[in-house]
């Protein structure tokens, strides 16, 4: 399978990854209320093309997406934190750490 994912992956530009750490709070914090998950979104022109579910991954606050080269935005559904542009590289891990708060806003 490795061998078939390079072989897609030279034919259409390759791959890199996004990984990130989701902080200052405690996995503990993300995992503690269903209500309000921290899922960190994944677009490239506006449109969600995946999603990673920080609270449902008990005991981390950490994520990561291995995606085409290319630009792309990530965003979260919690209030107060930053969207932020990502460009991927080729064969290249992007660390893009997010800052949010230790609870989800109140609308």
């Amino acid at each position: 399978m490795a061998t078939f994912g390079a072989a897609a992956g030279a034919a259409t530009g390759g791959y890199g990854l996004i990984v990130g750490h989701v902080s200052p709070c405690t996995a503990k914090t993300f995992d503690k209320d269903p209500y309000s998950p921290f899922i960190v979104v994944l677009m490239k022109n506006g449109a969600t093309l995946t999603t990673y579910n920080v609270s449902a991954d008990a005991g981390t606050a950490s994520y990561h997406f291995d995606v085409p080269v290319g630009k792309y935005t990530l965003a979260t559904t919690w209030q107060r934190t930053k969207v932020i542009p990502v460009t991927v590289k080729l064969g290249k891990t992007t660390v893009v750490n997010i800052h949010a708060t230790c609870a989800p806003a109140n609308f």
